[in-house]
């Protein structure tokens, strides 16, 4: 993992048509509460390419959700939308930033994905894309505005694949998956064990251990573990339900036992989460 605060914020800007038009991105850690973004309706595109970390988003229509590194943001012009990185501290941006009229082209041409966050492959000869754009620009190997603009578009393109190789790949999805991941996200079988989740998808564990990972990327039990801690940090803002019913829900066997793996997974006590939400 990159340690974001060795990660300086490293950005660029190019005006284009005199001045009319830009692009403009960069390298981007968060590493506090006040770097969050919370509904906001931006003036011009941007598109976020999570490197590492994770986070939620939410806007009128989507229901909060978690984002994690190879996640695809956008944010529209004239959206209202909120995101907001989880309390480790970790979490590192690519982002892609053009002016409206420039995404008004790109969106008649459908060549964006039409879903605000779109779950793709952390894919490496992307990111080396992004960060050989940057440091061209910013060592001056790269002065041509209609190069950038056309390096710019490659990697909104790549992405715009990458999104349509992943919805193919989401319809031709093991049927079981969908299922082991209702089950491992429901509060009221939290108390049975992985292999008893397995054998209610018809599987063996050592097979449904390996299609959800090779199918999600994660293992189930590190997918049943954000989804605790989601949930867990909604009981606690949003329900304000105390911590001891909350470690009740989430089949912890004692309130120490709960503590203990929410501040080793978010960095901080429920307390102090509970404390700094309020504000």
């Amino acid at each position: 993992m990159i340690n974001p605060q060795l990660v300086r914020r490293d950005l660029f800007y190019m005006p284009l048509a005199g001045g009319k038009s830009y692009v403009s991105g960069g390298l981007l850690p968060k590493t506090s509460e006040k770097e969050n973004l919370v509904n906001i309706s931006p003036e011009h595109y941007s598109g976020i390419y999570l490197l590492q970390g994770s986070g939620w988003y939410t806007d009128a229509q989507t229901k909060k959700r978690l984002v994690q590194p190879g996640d695809f943001i956008q944010r529209v012009p004239g959206k209202k939308h909120t995101t907001i990185g989880d309390d480790t501290g970790t979490w590192l941006e690519f982002f892609i930033s053009i002016d409206r009229e420039y995404y008004n082209a790109m969106r008649h041409m459908q060549l964006l994905p039409e879903a605000p966050v779109v779950s793709l492959p952390l894919d490496l000869s992307l990111v080396n894309k992004m960060v050989k754009l940057l440091l061209d620009i910013k060592s001056g190997r790269e002065a041509s505005s209609v190069r950038v603009v056309s390096r710019v578009h490659e990697i909104l393109c790549d992405i715009s694949v990458l999104a349509m190789v992943s919805t193919t790949d989401a319809e031709h999805l093991d049927p079981i998956i969908p299922l082991a991941q209702e089950l491992l996200s429901d509060p009221r079988l939290f108390h049975l064990s992985i292999p008893e989740i397995a054998k209610k998808t018809g599987v063996s564990y050592e097979a449904f251990r390996k299609k959800f990972l090779k199918c999600t990327g994660t293992t189930p039990g590190e997918f049943r573990l954000s989804a605790k801690m989601d949930l867990a940090k909604k009981l606690m803002v949003e329900d304000k339900k105390p911590i001891k019913e909350i470690s009740d829900i989430l089949a912890y066997p004692d309130v120490f036992c709960f503590s203990k793996q929410f501040k080793s997974r978010t960095g901080n006590s429920p307390g102090r989460f509970i404390a700094a939400a309020m504000g």
